[in-house]
C-alpha cells in the first residue's frame, strides 16, 4: 500500500548521490537459486530442504522484534528454495550483546536512519561497530573501506559524490549486504487538536522530535 518499496541498493534512489535503477543481484529468482545450489552439492530432500552429506542447509537469522514479520517473509523466499532459515528474535539489548560479541548466527536484519549518503557510510559502513564489514578482511573489503575513508574527508562535493557512488556500486557487488525494502515513516496528527508536533529524521525509530513540546489544544 506504499508503505515500503523494493530495496535494489542500500539507499533509496530519490536520495542525493544515492544509486538508482534495478540490481540483478536482489531479484528473487528461484529457479536460478535452485541451479546454484544443486551445482553445489545442495539437493533437495523428501522433506524440501536442501541437504550435502546428511546436513541440512540451515541459516540462523537474528532480528529485532519489530522485523520479526518482514523477515518471516524473508523465511518464506528462502524455504522456498530449500533453504531452512531460522529466524530468532531479541529485545534490543540482547540483540546488540549477540550481534557485536558473538558468531551464532549466519545473517542479521537490520534497519538505519539517515538523511543523507555520507552520514549513512559514517554510521553503518566501514569499520564501525555497526557495519558488517567490521571484521571482514580481503581486497575488495580494503578498496570499499578506502573509498569510504576517502569520500569522508573529501572536501570537494563533486569528487566526494564519486567516491562515494563508486563505494556504493562495490557493496552491491560483494554481496555482503542484501537490501530488502525501503520503509516510508509517515508522521499523522491532527493539527487543530495538537500544536508543537515536529518531525524527527535522525534517529532510528523515534518519529517526533521533543516530544514535551507537544501542547493538546
Amino acid at each position: 500500500y506504499g508503505v515500503v518499496d523494493h530495496a535494489y541498493f542500500m539507499l533509496p534512489p530519490y536520495m542525493d548521490g544515492a544509486l538508482s535503477g534495478t540490481n540483478p543481484n536482489t531479484r528473487f529468482d528461484p529457479e536460478l537459486a535452485g541451479k546454484l545450489l544443486t551445482e553445489a552439492g545442495w539437493v533437495r530432500g523428501a522433506d524440501g530442504f536442501r541437504y550435502k552429506d546428511a546436513t541440512r542447509l540451515r541459516l540462523v537469522l537474528i532480528a529485532f522484534p519489530i522485523w520479526q514479520e518482514k523477515m518471516e517473509a524473508v523465511q518464506g523466499m528462502l524455504r522456498a528454495v530449500g533453504i531452512d532459515m531460522q529466524v530468532e528474535v531479541a529485545e534490543s539489548a540482547a540483540y546488540m550483546s549477540r550481534f557485536i560479541g558473538r558468531d551464532d548466527y549466519d545473517m542479521y536484519a537490520w534497519y538505519a536512519a539517515y538523511n543523507s549518503v555520507a552520514e549513512f557510510f559514517a554510521k553503518y559502513s566501514g569499520k564501525t561497530a555497526f557495519s558488517p564489514y567490521r571484521m571482514a578482511s580481503g581486497e575488495q573489503i580494503d578498496k570499499l573501506n578506502a573509498l569510504i575513508a576517502a569520500g569522508s574527508s573529501e572536501v570537494d562535493a563533486a569528487k566526494r559524490a564519486a567516491l562515494f557512488v563508486e563505494a556504493q556500486k562495490l557493496m552491491a557487488d560483494t554481496g555482503f549486504y542484501a537490501p530488502f525494502i525501503i520503509e516510508n515513516n509517515y508522521l499523522i496528527y491532527n493539527k487543530n487538536k495538537i500544536s508543537g508536533v515536529r518531525a524527527h529524521s535522525l534517529v532510528a525509530g523515534s518519529g517526533i522530535y521533543k516530544g514535551l513540546d507537544m501542547v493538546l489544544r
